[in-house]
């Protein structure tokens, strides 16, 4: 399980969530089986995912994220549920080019909440991957100020990050999401707000494959039934199958 923490400033001036990631990035590992390079970018993700997720307001919302590149991955999408629990799924799970570290998707985090929020923020997120291709370390944080924070607030926050070491680095040594609250707003005196584990989680169920082949419409069902004995429906997020019979088909034209 992973853990995801959120804290207040004690002068209201600003609010940090922050993860640890690494059992759920892992999960999605086990499941995908992707190269080191995807995994590092879809954790990095589900991550950003998990922590926007947790700020929803009501049990049944989620939010998605996609990152639509033209590189040889191809798309890469992360959705979450308001508790914070991700998955996630890549066109191409296995691409082999040279990684950047630091990675842009956190940046592109940041221009979000910039731009559609109207909020400033600060997000930094990071996958370590092992040579096995197993997750190392996984995690990060996001700094949003509230309304009312000044310049002051902006250069002392400035100056908490300059000595903040990278989130994956502060995992590795085994520092908890409280710690690297409480370092990354050095001087602040956060409270905490909420602690919550977190896992890789897919909501598929053979009653929703079963909406989306209704959906398809009779021409195509009867055409599934009779080019084959057996339609399997697989989860792009989980992985998981799905099988239906002719006779399962039938059902659904009726």
């Amino acid at each position: 399980m992973g853990k995801l923490i959120r804290a207040i400033a004690a002068d209201g001036s600003c609010v940090c969530t922050a993860v640890d990631s690494t059992d759920v990035v892992a999960e999605m590992e086990r499941i995908h089986q992707p190269s080191a390079t995807v995994t590092a970018a879809l954790g990095r993700l589900i991550t950003a995912a998990s922590i926007m997720g947790s700020q929803l307001k009501n049990d049944t919302d989620s939010v998605t994220v996609r990152l639509a590149g033209d590189g040889p991955a191809g798309s890469l999408i992360a959705v979450s549920d308001s508790h914070g629990n991700p998955r996630g799924y890549v066109a191409n799970p296995i691409v082999e080019i040279p990684l950047n570290q630091y990675g842009e998707i956190a940046e592109d985090v940041t221009s979000y909440y910039a731009v559609s929020e109207q909020t400033p923020a600060v997000c930094a997120l990071g996958v370590l991957v092992n040579p096995d291709l197993s997750v190392r370390a996984a995690g990060g944080y996001l700094i949003q100020l509230l309304p009312g924070a000044g310049e002051d607030v902006i250069q002392k926050l400035e100056q908490s990050l300059e000595k903040v070491r990278p989130v994956t680095e502060m995992i590795q040594s085994g520092m908890t999401p409280a710690e690297i609250v409480h370092t990354v707003l050095d001087g602040f005196s956060p409270d905490l707000l909420e602690e919550t584990e977190i896992s890789y989680r897919c909501s598929c169920s053979r009653q929703r494959v079963e909406r989306a082949l209704v959906s398809i419409g009779r021409e195509e069902l009867q055409s599934m039934i009779d080019e084959q004995e057996t339609t399997e429906v697989g989860c792009h997020f989980c992985s998981k199958k799905y099988l239906f019979t002719r006779d399962d088909l039938r059902r659904l034209i009726r």
